[in-house]
Formats: structure tokens, sequence, C-alpha cells
């Protein structure tokens, strides 16, 4: 497959701390002189308007689209390159598996559980000070990418089968009421 003539991130959660929105503005500075591209920055949260101020401040408009909180992921992902997620710390982030189940290319942050369910094998887990080079990576070499995200996909419809997560919930329950 071909690489996109725009290159379109999807950022994807709450605009809160633990996210790391701003981080966005530091990202695209590093990048424009390199790639042409975007980020679609779907979510709300108490970090939106701080965002939008210093991307403003730093005449960056043209690279964002805000969306604002959606419904329609998976559509929005069928029309995207590639998930970034800059988080701070995560738990398990839902976004990481709806990128996986629609085959979507993962820049990711090495935080929380991430690393427990996403190897370097499906995706490009890295940590911030070299986030931009992983993403200039995938827009340069935009099929190995993809191939990450077909071997993802598949873990995650073999591993996160919502049938199999019910039974396996049902198992730890079911021990933990007998003591």
């Amino acid at each position: 497959m071909q690489k996109p003539e725009v290159f379109t991130c999807l950022f994807l959660g709450r605009l809160e701390h633990q996210k790391n929105p701003l981080y966005l503005v530091d990202l695209v500075k590093k990048l424009k002189d390199k790639h042409k591209f975007k980020i679609v920055v779907v979510g709300e949260g108490n970090m939106r308007q701080p965002l939008e101020d210093l991307i403003a401040q730093q005449s960056l408009q043209d690279y964002f689209e805000f969306l604002g909180f959606r419904q329609d992921i998976p559509q929005i992902m069928a029309n995207v390159s590639c998930l970034i997620t800059p988080s701070l710390w995560e738990g398990m982030p839902i976004s990481i598996l709806e990128a996986g189940a629609c085959g979507l290319p993962i820049v990711t942050t090495p935080v929380g559980s991430i690393p427990i369910f996403l190897s370097e094998d499906a995706a490009y887990l890295t940590e911030l000070p070299n986030f931009h080079l992983s993403l200039q990576h995938i827009m340069g070499h935009y099929d190995e990418a993809l191939e990450k995200a077909a071997k993802f996909k598949k873990e995650v419809y073999e591993k996160f089968d919502i049938n199999k997560c019910y039974l396996n919930y049902k198992l730890i329950y079911q021990s933990v009421l007998k003591h």
C-alpha cells in the first residue's frame, strides 16, 4: 500500500494531563518541515482550551483538526493513517484495542498496561524523547507499519474477543468467591 498523501494521525482520548495533549504541539514542531501531515483530535477535557491556545500561539492551526467527543470511532479510524498515544501514564487504553481491531498502525508510549498486551512486533512503543522519530519512521515506512498493525489486529481478535474476556472474568470472580 502506498503512503497517504497527507499522513493523518489520530489522537483519541480525554484531553487531560495524563494523555499529554500539549505534547502534540512539540510533535508538530519537530516534524512539520519533514512531512505533510495533520493530527485529528477526538475527545474533550479540561486541556482542550490550553491546547487550542498553544496551537494558535505557535500558528500551527493547519496541522490540527478537532472533532470533539464522537461515537463513530471505527469510521474515523478508517480514514486516518495511524493512532498516536503519547500518554504519561495509562491503565488499559481501549483506544489502542479499537485501533488494533481496525488494523491501524499505533505509536504509543510504553506506560501502564500497554507493554503487557502490545509488543514491538505489533506496534511502535517509544519513550517521549523519541516519539517523533517513531512517527517519522512510520511516515517513511508505511508498509512496515501496516504489517505490524495486521499482526496486532489478529492478536486483538484472538485474545480480546468479548466472549473470551467474559469467560476469563467469570473464572476469576468464581475463584475469588470460593475463598
